[in-house]
């Protein structure tokens, strides 16, 4: 298993939780895409884009099922 891409994908997926839940507490995610959240996002998916370039989807076989459905 490639533990740290595993460490990487859960800590992205929960960063993400974390600025939705703060703006969701300021009221700031509606109408509309928050420009926080969106730049989550962009730099999320541009990360796993990396990881998928280089060794495929991160499938629970070699990266475990938390960080596999974080990706």
């Amino acid at each position: 298993m490639n533990t740290p891409i595993a460490n990487e994908l859960i800590d992205m997926a929960q960063y993400d939780l974390r600025v939705r839940d703060m703006l969701l507490k300021a009221n700031l995610l509606s109408p509309g895409y928050n420009p926080d959240m969106e730049r989550v996002h962009e730099s999320n998916a541009a990360r796993l884009e990396v990881i998928i370039d280089a060794m495929g989807y991160p499938t629970r076989s070699n990266v475990g099922p938390q960080a596999s459905d974080a990706a």
